[in-house]
């Protein structure tokens, strides 16, 4: 620095001048194994443990075991932290190396993810311990810097269709004020679920499913549903497949599968006067055709329908005809018209809407609604008009699941017969985004009913009314406590 000017204290080299250096080599070790492992992955879900298959993984054999992890997590979309690494027996050490734990280009290793309400809330929690209280959408994105998944996301592979914002208000943990998410002021983490008691549950529905081979009845059920078509004398315009096997909540020996007959100039009212004399002319009809159908005995129901009992595990499934109305609007206004009558017509005419409901119900719910039906088939009914159908347990596990998250699947079973210990003071109705119908479309008189459990796809039925069904058999069952006998 010479008068305030900065200058290079020595004069730069010349090109010309410059030694070119030699590269040196860097001495490799021939002890670094490149490998390519095949890690299967198993998440245990609060209701179901899911194989989502098998990833590969490229690695040395100088890699640690957590990195391993790191990298399944990423190319899986896995958020949660509680997980272990494993080949056969053994289980794998974070800090040490795959050369270390035995680990070879041919080895096989399995990943094991533990997902939970708990994990996920103290992950939520470290990071505003980190970072201070926070917007829901701040948590919810730096949650995915962290997990790479969402904590929205993350809440949803839970699988009971919770939303973030209610998750944090109702957890202990957290304190939400004006949109702002904070730690709760000395919060105590709710105590850990029992894991024997869920495992029951989660060994039951994993049988429930294995049991029943779903495609294998689906394609019973069109079979039989082509052939009622091609041989019914009536002019059927559509057919559809409707029940537990079209929405996916069935179980082996409640198959519960229906199948609705869209008839072309069926009068679109005065149905309970028509249809048990069709279902009759129907039932003659068929009856030289048992075989064809792959039936045993095809007699009316008393209602307007057919009982088609099958031979096979597909068992018995009801036949219900109705008109071909151009709208479900149409077909409201119809049922409105049938007083009484609409509730038998309106599951054969809004059979589409109902299988839609309930398909598209979260998964922990779903796998709820299967343990709930391998519970009312463990018990004895004295008559039908006591024991309660798919469509009733169905719309109550939906509803009682919505208004709180469960843990796990047993406390979601444990919630349900709660509801059913109580279900003569149930009063069942569904917010806009879940019914298909305009509030005022429903009749004040029928909202005074008690119990009451409202379709969410027609407004004119209380699917618990008294009707059809007597609830003082399944609310002894329920207060009874037992799931399992």
């Amino acid at each position: 620095l010479q008068d305030g000017q900065v200058r290079l204290a020595c004069p730069p080299l010349e090109p010309s001048a410059r030694a070119a250096a030699p590269l040196a080599k860097i001495p490799e070790d021939d002890s670094v194994q490149q490998l390519s492992l095949v890690v299967n992955v198993a998440i245990a879900l609060p209701y179901e443990v899911c194989h989502s298959g098998a990833v590969t993984v490229t690695a040395s054999s100088v890699d640690t075991v957590a990195s391993i992890k790191e990298k399944v997590c990423a190319l899986e979309q896995i958020p949660f932290v509680e997980h272990t690494l494993s080949l056969g027996d053994k289980l794998l050490d974070d800090g040490e190396t795959l050369a270390r734990c035995g680990v070879g280009a041919a080895s096989a290793l399995d990943f094991w993810v533990r997902a939970s309400e708990d994990a996920l809330a103290h992950q939520m929690a470290a990071i505003l311990r980190s970072r201070g209280p926070l917007s829901k959408a701040d948590l919810d994105d730096l949650f995915s810097c962290r997990h790479g998944l969402g904590a929205s996301g993350a809440l949803k592979t839970l699988g009971w269709g919770e939303k973030l914002l209610p998750f944090l208000q109702r957890h202990p943990l957290f304190s939400v004020t004006s949109g702002c998410v904070a730690l709760a002021p000395d919060a105590m983490p709710p105590p850990p679920p029992e894991p024997a008691a869920n495992r029951r549950f989660l060994d039951l529905h994993a049988e429930l499913r294995a049991d029943c081979p779903l495609p294998k009845l689906s394609d019973s059920l069109d079979r039989l549903a082509e052939t009622l078509a091609s041989t019914a004398f009536l002019n059927i315009r559509r057919v559809v497949t409707g029940g537990g096997l079209a929405n996916g909540t069935a179980i082996r020996g409640a198959v519960g599968a229906k199948v609705v007959l869209f008839v072309e100039g069926l009068p679109p009212t005065g149905h309970d006067r028509l249809l048990p004399g069709l279902a009759s002319s129907m039932s003659g009809a068929l009856a030289d055709r048992v075989e064809e159908l792959g039936a045993a005995t095809v007699e009316p129901d008393g209602l307007g329908g057919l009982r088609v009992r099958t031979s096979g595990d597909l068992g018995e499934v009801q036949v219900l005809f109705s008109p071909d109305y151009a709208c479900s609007s149409d077909a409201l206004e119809a049922l409105r018209a049938q007083g009484d009558a609409a509730q038998h017509a309106a599951a054969a005419s809004l059979v589409d809407q109902k299988v839609r409901f309930v398909a598209r119900q979260p998964e922990g719910v779903k796998a709820a609604v299967r343990v709930v039906k391998s519970w009312r088939e463990g018990r004895r009914w004295s008559c039908d008009a006591a024991r309660p159908n798919d469509d009733l347990l169905e719309l109550v596990v939906a509803h009682t699941l919505a208004q709180r998250a469960p843990r796990d699947l047993a406390d979601a079973v444990s919630s349900v017969l709660s509801v059913l210990g109580r279900f003569d003071e149930l009063r069942a109705t569904w917010p806009l985004a879940s019914r298909s119908y305009r509030e005022g479309d429903i009749p004040k008189e029928l909202l005074k009913q008690r119990p009451l459990l409202l379709d969410p796809v027609s407004p004119l039925v209380n699917v618990a009314g008294p009707r059809h069904f007597r609830p003082e058999e399944m609310i002894a069952h329920a207060r009874s406590g037992a799931c399992f006998d």
